[in-house]
């Protein structure tokens, strides 16, 4: 499906971006609105991140969510973007590391208590999963189980990685007695992927 024009949206963000700023104001949720449908009418694929850039000013995330097939429009439409004063404009959700915690429908998950086991293919060693063990799994929960792993996938390894290197999830229970050899930590894959792609 085409996209829309890249610098149509660029001239609707260089006038409302001073608005955007005060994003943590009492207009935020108004403000959100405007800026997720000036992005959906450039492409309805693709959703964004507002935050603050750590060298100071203010940084815009455009993401894909991990839709690889999407990656090409983000990174069009970065390529694109204008110098704006104060602001950092990013393609893709950046790696952020494992220690943050997450909650949904009741299930909360902390990645520094999950394992992961690595799962290969034999029909082509490149091929790559893994299986996300959570302490208390609840398998009549097993969906959002899921989309927690994909999202804490995203969020420790970013948006480009975790879309790329991982070709396969599914989620389950640590198994009693599993060790950390059958089950590794899951603040470990980094250096797990790392060390795999040099010796695959």
């Amino acid at each position: 499906m085409p996209h829309g024009d890249p610098a149509t949206f660029w001239r609707w963000f260089q006038a409302a971006e001073a608005r955007v700023r005060e994003v943590e104001g009492p207009e935020k949720d108004a403000i959100l609105d405007d800026l997720a449908t000036a992005v959906a009418d450039f492409d309805e694929a693709i959703s964004f991140e507002i935050g603050v850039d750590p060298e100071g000013g203010y940084e815009l995330i455009l993401t894909a969510d991990g839709n690889v097939d999407a990656f090409p429009t983000v990174e069009g439409l970065v390529a694109a973007a204008p110098a704006i004063p104060d602001w950092k404009v990013t393609a893709f959700k950046p790696p952020r590391g494992f220690e943050f915690r997450l909650a949904y429908e009741g299930v909360e998950v902390d990645p520094q208590q999950c394992r992961f086991m690595p799962m290969g293919a034999e029909s082509d060693p490149k091929l790559f999963g893994v299986r996300i063990g959570f302490p208390g799994f609840n398998e009549e929960k097993s969906d959002i189980y899921q989309g927690l792993a994909l999202l804490m996938l995203e969020t420790g390894l970013g948006e480009v990685a975790a879309a790329t290197r991982i070709q396969h999830l599914e989620v389950g229970e640590i198994p009693p007695g599993a060790d950390e050899e059958e089950y590794i930590p899951v603040v470990a894959l980094p250096a797990y992927l790392e060390w795999r792609e040099k010796h695959v």
